[in-house]
């Protein structure tokens, strides 16, 4: 009863407004005349000189219905002298006062400051300047002399600077726009709110019922103080360096309709229960956050929610069933979760057109539910653990425009004809996704607006059907890597926009087409030909004439004859593992942004171009191993350099040193040349070098010992092997290294990332290593973080092994053996606790091998041999696993493994044979290939293959990511 009469009252309040209004439209309708009076002279000539101080710039507005509204603004002529009808502005009825100025998408550029005629304007109740380009001005304080605004919008205008005190004067702002002012070049946040913070803000404009502040710098926790803004509709906080928790009142907010926090990585908390169904919430953006914890049952209850993102959070466990209530969903985006276990049923979701479940743990079958969502136009399960076939039911969503089912356990099935059914579909991904059988071409050249199809990574045979007629879809992206593909499709011959092409992986013979670089010549950004059979260009064309191309692999074919001349805008190319013989053009010098050139392991020669060192300095990895080129290595000025491979070669003279100003080089591999230089010691200055091999060569002389704390800072590989240095140890030199002294705490990959200017991926290189050791080959296919290897043998080092050594408790594998090394092994080497590998063999070392060696734990390798070692030999843990080879050479050692038991005196051994006396050990002629690969646990996991099965050939790794969102 209480109820209804409170009910009844609200009613007779809301007829007592409405009589009240109705009165004083009519009193206002018949005071006055029909005609509107004209706008103040002084606002006239206020507007006049605002617009004086602008041009019309087309570029500086994006939105779709922009035009030039002052363009309309004239003070005779053509134009009326009443400013009241003049586009954009407004003017109250009764006075003629402009109260409202719309200047929001009018193409204008300049600066304003607190000059500005506009500030004269103060009977303003909304001032919008949306979506044009004020060229990084500051926000002028004389903004607090409009103190009647209601509205204020500057969103995406290109202001920058602190967002001035004077704007909390403005207490009367019922709508705060200042989001997306951005750097339109880097898409760095130009606008910060730090004095006033967020908490003045919220403290002082207390009417707000929308505020946006999205991609504006806050840099601060929520207050709780926002928590209090009960009038509340729209909330914006995107992308603003938020951290802390999220206030669980915020959730609650009863006007709220829109709440977007997305784009702040450090932002926890959890979404609470919702007690309320009476809450009104439309749009829920809590995407990129640390957000965290299970989606509450209670979450529908927000009958009017449209839109729900999550996507990039921390969520886990399973979806609600009650979801399925939540009838009013046009999009929902749970992606990037750690969501389990099935998806609920979702038929009664009739409105959805946008659904993405990608990237989380999601099994079972596909859900025939989603067939009832026929209105959905995006539909992304990828990246989950789905199962079954790839359903007969997706003919019912005939809106889809873009469908993938990459990267699942799908059943050993094929492509169900009926997705030609699907003629809305542009974008399509079936990759990864276990897929197997033949495949006919027409199912996806019937689909006319497809313009992205990827197939890769499956056991699919794609039949061609030789297509001649040109009434096919025009594709942009393509992708067949791994299709059992022995030629090139036909139907690309009629392709004249492709833009990323993969046909990498499969086993296409032969020559190159013509065709081939004559279609798609304005748009071909990538082409991926590598690991095939192709053996060259069919009429080679000279310069490559795709004129827009950042990538080609031609890497792991059978490529013959000189390499190709590459077009100017090449980023990348890759050609390793041919047969490519002659030289490198000097064309390439044209190439002025090349990035990576990777054409290792062919048969060129002549000398490396001098321009590939001091005339691009955008070049980042350079590597032309196991060739034959030969003179010197040219001068090195790259500034972005992270990567010089020339190992393998006949490259002569020294080391440039202007390798000194490469400071961002991570690697440096010389290996194997006739290289005739002192160390290189100046290296030692390069903050990012990490690994430095040079060995084989015919370096010289003594390492000196006089370092500074400055010296190898990131080095954790180093192989002088086979060189003639002399001296003592340079261990010295290596103190600084802090990869050699302490764990690492996460696991990471030296690689190369590049992004081009092509939308929608990313390039990420990564390094490949092989090392030698004493016939041993240690090929890494990607270099972590965790490995590190100092090798010295095979040098002319004397002295004794430092006691300093003790400190690389994070060193993984130690080489000094031949040398001329003397005294005893310190005692002080047990305290190398990660080394996984230890030799010293062929020196003169004597005395007893200490017992502390028997405490390492992960010591899998132990070679002391051609020593004068004497006393018994340390026993347990991992000496029980070493062989007699280990210690043969040493009379006077005694114990296990070796026959002679402690006690007995010694029996002469014979001579060092000349193959005992070479680089090869016996106990190691066993093993071919030792490959380590890292795991994501503690330490390294070591395999050992026997025999020649395993071929050693390094390849390139790449790896490519894709994305379709920058922003939402």
């Amino acid at each position: 009863m209480v109820s209804l009469a409170s009910y009844i009252i609200s009613i007779l309040h809301h007829l007592f407004l409405l009589c009240i209004f109705l009165s004083r439209l009519v009193g206002s309708t018949s005071s006055y005349p029909s005609m509107e009076p004209l706008c103040h002279a002084e606002e006239r000539m206020a507007l006049l000189r605002f617009r004086e101080g602008f041009e019309i710039l087309k570029t500086a507005s994006h939105g779709p219905s922009a035009y030039p509204k002052i363009q309309s603004w004239k003070l005779q002529g053509d134009g009326s002298t009443d400013c009241c009808s003049w586009d954009g502005v407004y003017c109250d009825q009764q006075t003629g006062h402009v109260d409202s100025l719309d200047l929001s998408s009018s193409f204008l550029y300049g600066s304003i400051d607190s000059e500005s005629s506009l500030f004269s304007l103060s009977h303003l109740h909304s001032l919008n300047l949306a979506d044009n380009h004020f060229n990084y001005s500051f926000i002028p304080s004389k903004i607090a002399s409009l103190s009647r605004l209601l509205h204020l919008n500057l969103s995406s205008s290109v202001f920058s600077g602190q967002i001035p005190s004077e704007i909390l004067k403005l207490s009367n702002l019922t709508s705060l726009d200042l989001s997306f002012n951005v750097n339109f070049s880097s898409l760095e946040n130009l606008l910060k709110l730090e004095t006033p913070d967020l908490r003045s803000l919220a403290g002082n404009l207390t009417n707000l019922e929308v505020l946006d502040l999205s991609m504006v710098n806050i840099s601060s926790a929520i207050p709780d103080l926002m928590t209090k803004l009960f009038f509340l509709s729209t909330l914006g906080l995107r992308k603003c360096g938020l951290y802390g928790e999220i206030p669980i009142g915020i959730f609650q907010l009863p006007s709220l309709l829109i709440l977007d926090v997305g784009r702040n990585r450090k932002l926890r908390g959890h979404v609470p229960e919702i007690v309320s169904s009476s809450l009104k919430l439309e749009e829920l953006r809590l995407d990129y956050t640390d957000i965290s914890g299970k989606l509450p049952d209670s979450i529908m209850k927000l009958k009017s929610l449209r839109i729900l993102d999550i996507n990039y959070c921390l969520f886990s466990g399973f979806i609600p069933a009650t979801v399925s209530n939540m009838t009013t969903l046009t999009t929902l985006d749970l992606s990037r979760n750690y969501f389990s276990g099935k998806v609920p049923p979702l038929a009664s979701m009739s409105q959805l057109s946008y659904l993405s479940l990608a990237n989380n743990n999601f099994t079972g079958k596909i859900s025939a539910s989603f067939a009832n969502l026929t209105s959905l136009t995006y539909l992304d399960l990828s990246t989950n653990k789905f199962s079954g076939i790839v359903p007969l039911w997706l003919m019912n969503l005939t809106y889809l425009t873009h469908l993938d089912l990459s990267f699942n356990q799908l059943m050993h099935g094929s492509v169900p004809k009926s997705l030609s059914q699907l003629q809305n579909l542009e974008y399509l991904s079936l990759s990864h996704a276990n897929l197997s059988g033949t495949i006919e071409e027409d199912i996806f050249l019937s689909l006319k607006k497809l313009t992205y199809l990827q197939l890769s990574h499956n056991t699919l045979s794609l039949v061609d059907n030789n297509k001649t007629n040109t009434t096919l879809p025009q594709f942009k992206y393509l992708a067949l890597s791994e299709c059992n593909t022995r030629k090139f499709p036909s139907f690309l011959q009629f392709q004249d926009e492709l833009e990323d092409l993969f046909l990498d992986l499969n086993q296409i013979e032969g020559l190159i087409p013509e065709w081939i670089w004559n279609k798609s010549r304005e748009s071909m950004n990538s082409v991926w030909l590598g690991g095939n059979q192709l053996t060259g260009f069919d009429h080679n064309p000279g310069v490559l004439p795709w004129t827009r191309l950042r990538v080609l692999d031609l890497s792991d074919n059978m490529m013959e004859g000189p390499p190709p001349v590459l077009p100017a805008s090449t980023l990348a190319f890759f050609a390793s593992g041919n047969r490519m013989t002659g030289e490198i053009s000097p064309l390439i010098c044209n190439a002025k942004t090349l990035i990576v050139l990777e054409m290792s392991n062919n048969n060129l020669v002549g000398e490396i171009p001098s321009c590939l060192g001091n005339s691009s300095h955008d070049l980042m990895i350079l590597n032309l191993k196991g060739n034959h080129f030969k003179g010197i290595i040219p001068e090195m000025s790259s500034e972005g350099l992270t990567m010089l491979d020339l190992s393998q070669n006949q490259l002569q003279g020294k080391v440039p040193r202007s390798l000194a100003n490469c400071t961002l080089l991570q690697v440096l591999d010389l290996g194997d040349n006739q290289i005739d230089d002192s160390f290189p010691l100046w290296l030692g200055t390069l903050p990012e070098l990490q690994v430095l091999i040079l060995r084989s060569n015919m370096f010289h002389g003594t390492i000196e010992n006089h370092t500074t704390n400055s010296e190898f800072p990131k080095l954790r590989i180093i192989d002088l092997y086979n060189n003639s240095f002399a001296g003592d140890l340079p261990l010295e030199h290596f103190k600084n290294c802090d990869a050699m002294k302490f764990k690492v705490d996460k696991l990471a990959y030296m690689d190369v990332i590049v992004l081009p200017s092509i939308a929608g991926w990313i390039l990420s290189v990564d390094y490949t290593m092989t090392i030698t050791n004493k016939g041993v080959k240690l090929l890494y296919e990607k270099v972590s973080n965790l490995i590190t290897f100092v090798d010295l043998s095979s040098n002319k080092f004397t002295g004794k092994i430092p006691d300093s050594m003790e400190s690389f408790k994070n060193l993984h594998f130690l080489n000094l053996s031949n040398n001329v090394l003397n005294g005893a092994i310190p005692p002080s080497t047990g305290n190398l606790t990660a080394l996984e590998s230890f030799d010293i063999s062929k020196n003169i070392l004597t005395g007893e091998i200490p017992p502390q060696l028997a405490g390492l734990g992960f010591l899998a390798i132990f070679n002391v041999s051609f020593n004068h070692l004497t006393g018994p030999i340390p026993q347990g843990k991992q000496f029980s696993s070493f062989q007699n080879d280990s210690y043969k050479g040493n009379m006077a050692l005694c114990g296990s493994p070796l026959s002679r038991k402690c006690g007995e005196q010694p029996t002469p051994s014979p001579p060092l044979s000349s193959e005992e006396d070479s680089d090869s050990d016996p106990f190691l002629n066993v093993v071919d290939v030792i490959i380590l690969s890292i795991g994501f646990g503690s330490g390294l996991v070591v395999g050992i293959v026997y025999g020649d099965k395993l071929a050693t050939k390094c390849c390139k790794y790449v790896s490519i990511c894709f994305f379709s969102k920058l922003l939402k």
